[in-house]
Parts: structure tokens; sequence; C-alpha cells
């Protein structure tokens, strides 16, 4: 069993892969998960855990346009709202 990956990701929006020491892409991101390596992205300055946003974004920008258009992304955070109201 491999140790947890950590990613940094910089002020510059640059994340930097502390294991193969060098900047990486959300494509590298993407193959990361599709490999199965367990990793954490963490906010260099602050040391947040972001990994969840950054995955999002993965699946933002990999996804067709057509998948995640403008009027499912609103109808998706009206859903979150809706459900945090009930």
């Amino acid at each position: 069993m491999s140790a947890l990956r950590v990613i940094k990701k910089y002020p510059n929006r640059r994340l930097y892969d502390t294991v193969a020491s060098c900047y990486i892409t959300l494509d590298d991101i993407r193959r990361l998960v599709v490999e199965q390596v367990d990793f954490v992205v963490h906010d260099q300055k602050s040391g947040l855990d972001i990994t969840h946003p950054v995955l999002l974004q993965v699946i933002a920008d990999q996804s067709h346009p057509a998948m995640l258009t403008n009027d499912f992304l609103k109808q998706v955070i009206r859903d979150q709202q809706h459900l945090e109201s009930a």
C-alpha cells in the first residue's frame, strides 16, 4: 500500500506533485483518479484540503459541453439549496 500522495495548489493556480517533484495539470489529476492513486490536494498558502473543488474542476473541464450546461449547473445549485432548506 502506497502513502497518500500530496498535491499542492499554489496561488498562481499551479498544481505541484510532491512525490514526482514536478508541476502537473488537471489531466494529470484525472489520470491519478483513473489509476486509483490515493491523493489529496492542499492549498499551499492556507493548508486547507481542496481536493473536492479540484475534482469538480476536473469533471467540468473534461466533460462534454452538452453534459454540464449552464442550465444544468444552475438546477444543481437550486436543488442543493432546496435540500438545505428542508
